[in-house]
């Protein structure tokens, strides 16, 4: 009995060792793609810095090719469930939004507004990172600004402030947070916020 409870002890502290060594040269190789990204990032060329336009005819296609697929869409009965239901995301929720998109959403009002704010790309650590960059008053020293929208957001949790803050006298950059927005997914895993912070 004694002999069975040691082996089935040892078998135990095996698999542990073993998920545990697994888990680490995980956690290295993510660690070493997510260092690589850094040292990319840190060896930036300033010349590198393109002006963009967000009008664009593909952007207005894609959007019509999205408004009429969600107008071809099956509508998702409404059953009866709570807020947090363990089948997704509520069917009255997703429908709104369908109808909002497709009824409500003003996509030419948005460009516009998006359009008056001058947007520039640049490669950092391999990511083609989209950002607003807007410059304040001329006649004192401007101070520089930089604000960061949340996960998933963009760029236009800020098209009130920057009119607001440009007039006062601040210079604001805006990028798009990876994978949101114009700014490209990275296509290495273990981006995280603290990496996305030495994207500089």
């Amino acid at each position: 009995m004694f002999c069975c409870l040691t082996l089935i002890g040892g078998l135990v502290l095996f698999i542990i060792f073993i998920v545990f060594v697994a888990k680490r040269k995980k956690s290295l190789r993510i660690q070493n793609r997510v260092n690589t990204l850094k040292d990319k990032a840190n060896s930036w060329d300033e010349s590198e810095v393109i002006e963009f336009n967000p009008r664009t005819k593909l952007l207005e296609d894609d959007f019509n090719e999205m408004t009429d697929r969600l107008k071809k869409r099956i509508v998702v009965p409404n059953l009866d469930e709570p807020q947090n239901s363990p089948y997704g995301t509520p069917a009255t929720y997703v429908n709104m939004v369908a109808d909002h998109m497709t009824n409500s959403f003003d996509f030419s009002m948005v460009n516009n507004v998006l359009c008056q704010f001058k947007h520039f790309k640049t490669v950092i650590g391999d990511i083609n990172l989209h950002f607003i960059h807007m410059v304040g008053s001329e006649e004192k020293k401007s101070t520089p600004i930089m604000l960061l929208h949340g996960w998933p957001s963009t760029v236009w949790e800020f098209h009130k402030s920057i009119p607001m803050l440009v007039e006062k006298g601040y210079t604001i950059v805006i990028p798009s947070l990876p994978g949101l927005g114009f700014t490209e997914p990275p296509n290495v895993t273990g981006v995280s916020p603290a990496v996305m912070a030495t994207l500089r």
